[in-house]
């Protein structure tokens, strides 16, 4: 079963073609929303979902409540995931490619990434083969 939205913060619908990643989240996100203030808290939070349009947003479900919403899940990094219906193709990282994406950045990519998956919501890099992904996004039950 799959879904064409994702239910966020116990109610806001979003449309899933345009969640690029969901990551969970991490000790630096929480401190960083701890210095909000003290009306934000930060332990209630943990998933961070990142948009087509470069917008950030945290959430309180758990990667096991978006499954449970019917929204299947590909892990590319340790701790990032891509809706599996979102991916288009993956790749390899050519030596070229790695240029061209550390020059676009203005600095160096992590020696760990290896290829890159093209998403109805972006472009996003990853630490696992592009077979691997591939392999992931058609066998489900493998992919989180």
């Amino acid at each position: 079963m799959t879904n064409e939205f994702i239910k966020v913060n116990s109610g806001n619908m979003v449309p899933l073609q345009n969640v690029k990643r969901i990551r969970e989240v991490s000790e630096e996100d929480r401190k960083s929303l701890s210095e909000l203030g003290e009306h934000v808290d930060a332990h209630k939070f943990r998933t961070r979902l990142e948009y087509k349009d470069g917008r950030r947003s945290f959430a309180a479900e758990t990667l096991n409540d978006y499954l449970a919403q019917g929204v299947e899940l590909v892990e590319i990094d340790q701790g990032a995931y891509v809706p599996t219906q979102n991916i288009i193709s993956a790749k390899d990282l050519s030596p070229d490619d790695r240029q061209e994406i550390e020059n676009r950045m203005g600095r160096p990519l992590r020696d760990e990434f290896c290829s890159q998956v093209e998403t109805k919501a972006g472009t996003v890099l990853a630490t696992i083969d592009a077979a691997k992904i591939m392999h992931r996004m058609a066998h489900p039950e493998f992919a989180a």
